[in-house]
C-alpha cells in the first residue's frame, strides 16, 4: 500500500513539472522544421504547411528579429519564403518515429507547433517513469529538475524520446534479463539514427554473456546498421550544393 501511494504522489509530481515543461516551452530554430514536416504532411502543400507554421505565436529569435546575425537575415527570409523554409525540411525528416508521434499528437487537435512542445513534454514524462521504475526512490525529482534534465521536457528536439527508448530497452535487457529489450533500442534508431551505435554494442556485450548466438548477432547488427542506413538516405531527398 505504501509503495502504490509513493508512486502515485510521484507520478502526480513529474505529470505537473511536465505540465510545467509544456507551458514553458523554449522553442528554439529547430522548432519550424519539425513542425514543417508535420504541416506538409498534413496539407501536401509547402504553402499551406508555411502558413500553418508561422501562424502560430513565435518568439523573435525563431522569427529572426532578435539580431542581425547571417543566421537571422536566414531566418526571416525562411519566414518570407515557403520554399526556402521547405529546403530545410530533410534534415529533420531523418527522425522518422519523433515525425510520426507528432503527427499523432497534431491529429488530435494541436497545432503543428504544439504538437512538439505536447510530444516532448510526454517523454519527459516517460523519462520520469522509467528512472522511478530503476531507482524506485524521490531522489528521481531532483534529477528531472536539474536544468541539464529540465531541457528535456522543454526544447523542440527528439531526444527526451531517444532517452526513454533506450532507458526502457537497458532496463529490459540488463535489468529484466529480457532479450525483447533490444526492439526499444532498435526503436530509438527511427528517432535518432545514431542510437545505432548504441544497439550494436548491447549486441555485441549479448554475443559476450553467451545470450545471443553470432548468426542473430550479425541479424541485429545488419538491422541496426541498415536503419540507420536507410533512414539517411531517404531523409536527405536530395543532396546538399
Amino acid at each position: 500500500g505504501r509503495f502504490i501511494l509513493s508512486t502515485v504522489i510521484f507520478l502526480a509530481v513529474a505529470a505537473a513539472v511536465s505540465f510545467h515543461c509544456y507551458r514553458d516551452s523554449i522553442l528554439g530554430i529547430d522548432v519550424l522544421g519539425y513542425a514543417g514536416v508535420v504541416a506538409l504532411g498534413d496539407t501536401g502543400s509547402v504553402v499551406k504547411a508555411h502558413d500553418a507554421v508561422y501562424s502560430a505565436r513565435l518568439n523573435p529569435h525563431v522569427l529572426g528579429h532578435d539580431e542581425d546575425t547571417p543566421q537571422a537575415l536566414e531566418m526571416r527570409h525562411r519566414a518570407a519564403d515557403p520554399y526556402a523554409a521547405a529546403m530545410h525540411f530533410p534534415y529533420f525528416a531523418i527522425k522518422p518515429l519523433f515525425i510520426l508521434s507528432l503527427r499523432v499528437v497534431h491529429k488530435s487537435g494541436f497545432t503543428v507547433i504544439d504538437s512538439v512542445r505536447v510530444t516532448v513534454a510526454l517523454f519527459y514524462f516517460a523519462i520520469a517513469v522509467m528512472l522511478w521504475v530503476y531507482t524506485r526512490s524521490w531522489l528521481v525529482l531532483i534529477v528531472m529538475i536539474l536544468p541539464e534534465t529540465l531541457l528535456l521536457g522543454q526544447t523542440h528536439d527528439p531526444d527526451g524520446m531517444s532517452c526513454f527508448f533506450m532507458l526502457l530497452g537497458l532496463w529490459m535487457v540488463f535489468f529484466k534479463r529480457k532479450d525483447m529489450g533490444l526492439l526499444p533500442l532498435l526503436l530509438a534508431i527511427w528517432v535518432r539514427p545514431e542510437n545505432a551505435l548504441l544497439c550494436v554494442l548491447v549486441v555485441l556485450v549479448l554475443v559476450f554473456q553467451g545470450r545471443v548466438d553470432w548468426q542473430k548477432a550479425l541479424v541485429l547488427v545488419v538491422l541496426s546498421v541498415g536503419s540507420e542506413l536507410v533512414i539517411s538516405h531517404y531523409g536527405y531527398a536530395w543532396n546538399e550544393v
